[in-house]
């Protein structure tokens, strides 16, 4: 049984209209749980699929290095230009 494949270089420009329209709570308190304490700002934070960098951007105050890798070139692109950090 095929599955459904997204196109994320099709997707790119409206990829994060999503964080408009839900509110993600779980993945926020965890990613704040996770980097809460003080020892978060000598972490790195590596996330694999980063998309347009939503995710690197709300953890950019906590941690202390992010980076983010994604296939999609214009996915990147949207995070590279509005990332808090260098992404690649």
């Amino acid at each position: 049984m095929a599955g459904r494949v997204a196109d994320y270089d099709t997707i790119a420009d409206q990829f994060d209209r999503r964080y408009r329209l839900y509110r993600y709570d779980g993945v926020r308190d965890t990613l704040a749980t996770f980097l809460e304490n003080g020892a978060a700002r000598r972490l790195a934070v590596l996330e694999v699929g980063c998309g347009t960098g939503h995710w690197l951007r709300e953890m950019a105050s906590s941690a202390g290095v992010i980076a983010g890798v994604e296939p999609s070139f214009p996915m990147l692109s949207r995070a590279r230009s509005e990332g808090p950090r260098r992404i690649s």
